[in-house]
């Protein structure tokens, strides 16, 4: 069972992912399910014939769905033939050592007119070019304003955004993970 300050966590990651990507429906890392909140549950649910439940996130049981981590992407993807635009949003690292805390990140959007998957790593998926840069000292977090530019060459996409410095160094230690162990 999560504790109050980790629900209240989560809550707040999701409420500023769902800010961050307004209209996309947001499939939110929960472990080994993907889920879905709010007014995005009752679309998949209707959609993908997916049942709703409620899921105390620290404000309150909110209704929420979700598909195991393994047919995420095949989801996805039918919420985007349904018109629907979709932010994959998944754990980057922990926000605090030693915290149940996970940090979480959007790793891919897929949209109505290409429906290809996403997340890279995996057979079936799309894969990017990403790469950081810095200004200032690393230990001096004032000075510091790390940047990350992500390359999609299937949709001929550049992205580019500030992140946090705690956010920069989650995001190279969950690709560190994923690739070199």
């Amino acid at each position: 069972m999560q504790s109050a300050q980790t629900a209240s966590s989560l809550l707040s990651q999701y409420s500023r992912l769902k800010a961050e990507h307004p209209g996309c429906i947001i499939m939110f890392r929960l472990g080994s399910i993907f889920a879905m909140f709010q007014k995005d549950a009752y679309v998949a649910h209707k959609l993908l014939d997916l049942k709703v439940i409620r899921k105390n996130l620290g404000s309150g049981d909110l209704p929420a769905c979700g598909v195991h981590k393994d047919v995420a992407s095949a989801y996805a993807k039918r919420l985007a033939e349904y018109g629907y635009t979709v932010a994959i949003c998944d754990e980057v690292g922990n926000t605090v050592e030693d915290s149940d805390v996970i940090s979480r990140a959007v790793v891919g959007v897929m949209r109505p007119e290409n429906e290809s998957e996403v997340l890279s790593g995996e057979e079936g998926y799309r894969d990017f070019l990403t790469s950081f840069e810095t200004k200032g000292k690393p230990h001096k977090k004032e000075e510091n304003e790390p940047k990350v530019c992500e390359i999609d060459h299937e949709l001929r996409e550049l992205n580019m955004a500030k992140i946090s410095p705690e956010n920069a160094w989650n995001l190279l230690k969950y690709l560190k993970q994923m690739y070199y162990s």
